[in-house]
């Protein structure tokens, strides 16, 4: 069957794992020797690197490697000590299989490896042929790979593996957010539905997925917060009383939270280095206080919104001091709203059905 959205070399490559997976048994029984043919958990890690390698612009090398990861034209590959050299690829790139086990045409030179170097998959052993640039990779003049059954097979494995943990990870999450367990029970419903009905579409099997991974999305972004607005109000010298501008400003600010959802207000107070040190902390607490007590008495955000407040002294001033002008810019309060990433999302994380 044709597997929708997938390349017939990535096809030709998981029918190779599969067609091992299943001889594995059979082959088994005519052997003296135990062999392993499961793992409790999939390996995630082909050629793990314990080091990188640079290469010497104009010098030219061979090597032979295992791919360890993928990213755009450059990919990543691990010699048998475990050095990691990053392989430029370039149009001009000869890219073609080598041994027993072919299933791509050679790649002429100049002919640009279009869509062949999609065959490069992490796991994938090769031999790598090449020089150095400046930039201490190592462009690639030839690649030959080869097929390895047994790498199909662990490759294989991996997905299906990876998969089977991803919708674990999910069954436990689920519970960790009261605005995404709608979206996750869903998600999952459908993924059994899909599971327990064999002739399902795989587009139904591919939607489901998709909203799981958004429900899990949402769910991590509940505790990350961002910046959404923020604003600044001064005092005169010694004061920590609101001026009506101040107010002002105030009143507009708090004017945005009435649309926003999973935010807080952080406040933080600050003096210039007029007098003493201790009664510029205590000057700094008295002008966060005073921006609080304003939100709130006016009854413009509740008070489970707003953290503790806090004096900053004269640290962290934001211009000279030793000027008037730098120090009526410092004596000043700090007003932020922070709003969660994944409570404010509006995107809605519903299955979709079959």
């Amino acid at each position: 069957m044709a597997f929708k959205g997938i390349g017939v070399t990535h096809y030709l490559i998981l029918l190779c794992g599969m067609l091992v997976i299943s001889a594995l048994p059979a082959a088994a029984q005519d052997s003296h020797q135990t062999t392993t043919t499961r793992r409790t958990t999939p390996t995630t890690n082909y050629g793990k690197a314990t080091s990188t390698r640079t290469v010497e612009n104009g010098k030219e090398i061979e090597f032979d490697g295992t791919i360890n990861k993928v990213d755009g034209d450059v990919i990543g590959v691990v010699d048998s000590e475990g050095a990691e050299t990053p392989v430029l690829l370039q149009p001009s790139t000869r890219i073609r299989s080598a041994g027993k086990h072919k299933f791509m045409h050679v790649v002429p030179t100049g002919s640009g490896h279009g869509e062949d170097k999609s065959a490069l998959l992490v796991g994938l052993p090769v031999r790598v042929e090449g020089r150095g640039n400046c930039s201490g990779q190592l462009v690639a003049e030839s690649i030959k790979y080869r097929c390895d059954p047994c790498g199909c097979a662990r490759m294989t494995a991996q997905v299906l593996g990876e998969q089977a943990r991803l919708a674990d990870e999910l069954a436990e999450t689920t519970e960790l957010a009261s605005t995404a367990a709608k979206g996750a029970r869903a998600a999952q419903e459908a993924a059994d539905r899909a599971q327990n009905t064999a002739n399902k579409a795989e587009s139904t099997a591919t939607a489901a997925q998709a909203t799981a991974m958004a429900a899990q999305a949402r769910i991590s972004a509940i505790d990350d917060f961002e910046l959404k607005d923020s604003l600044t109000v001064n005092f005169k010298a010694g004061s920590a009383v609101l001026s009506d501008e101040a107010k002002a400003k105030l009143d507009e600010f708090a004017s945005k939270t009435a649309s926003a959802k999973g935010y807080v207000i952080e406040i933080a107070g600050y003096a210039s280095k007029e007098g003493t040190l201790s009664r510029n902390e205590l000057l700094s607490a008295r002008r966060a206080d005073a921006v609080m007590d304003y939100l709130v008495g006016t009854g413009k955000v509740p008070i489970r919104r707003l953290t503790t407040p806090y004096s900053g002294g004269i640290s962290n001033p934001i211009a000279d001091n030793s000027t008037p002008e730098g120090r009526e810019q410092n004596r000043r309060a700090e007003v932020k709203m922070l709003v969660s990433k994944g409570l404010s999302s509006s995107e809605t994380v519903a299955a979709r059905q079959p």
